[in-house]
């Protein structure tokens, strides 16, 4: 059964950083027990591969396991987007929604960094949001690179950023 692992902490947002390596279209149960208040999850994920039931699901799962912001990386992330967006009004008609983005044409490194450092839920969330989960599906190398950019997200991402 796949864990969350904490890897790093984030002083920018003062958020601890979490990695969970997925092989399928699924969130475990209970995988975020551990995580205390609301989180942010940045999902890598082949949108393309999955069914719209299996990103309802994750939706559903996500919300009702306490996150507050979804970013979406990876191919056909603006129908994922989109779908965990109904599901959310879907659950919340009324307020307060899930903030969620979708980042289509950047590198994965870029939708980390987002997810780090300017995703931001909605303020009913602020205050109790204190973690940011980097989720790869079914895929080795996005899994490594989240690891790599949570781990140590201030080297990680100086690098990145180097002209």
């Amino acid at each position: 059964m796949p864990t969350i692992q904490k890897l790093g902490h984030s002083e920018f947002g003062s958020r601890d950083l979490y990695a969970l390596d997925l092989r399928h279209f699924e969130i475990p149960p209970d995988v975020f027990k551990d995580i205390t208040g609301n989180f942010i999850a940045c999902l890598a994920m082949d949108g393309a591969e999955a069914t719209d039931e299996e990103i309802k699901t994750i939706a559903l799962d996500l919300i009702q396991s306490g996150c507050s912001y979804i970013c979406c990386w990876g191919p056909d992330c603006e129908r994922v987007h989109g779908l965990i967006d109904l599901e959310d009004l879907a659950l919340h008609p009324e307020r307060p929604w899930n903030m969620s983005t979708w980042h289509a044409d950047v590198h994965l490194a870029e939708a980390l960094w987002f997810s780090i450092n300017s995703a931001w839920p909605d303020s009913t969330f602020d205050e109790t949001t204190h973690a940011v989960v980097g989720i790869s599906f079914k895929n080795e190398a996005w899994s490594t690179l989240v690891s790599e950019a949570f781990s140590e997200p201030t080297r990680f991402f100086q690098h990145l950023l180097k002209p």
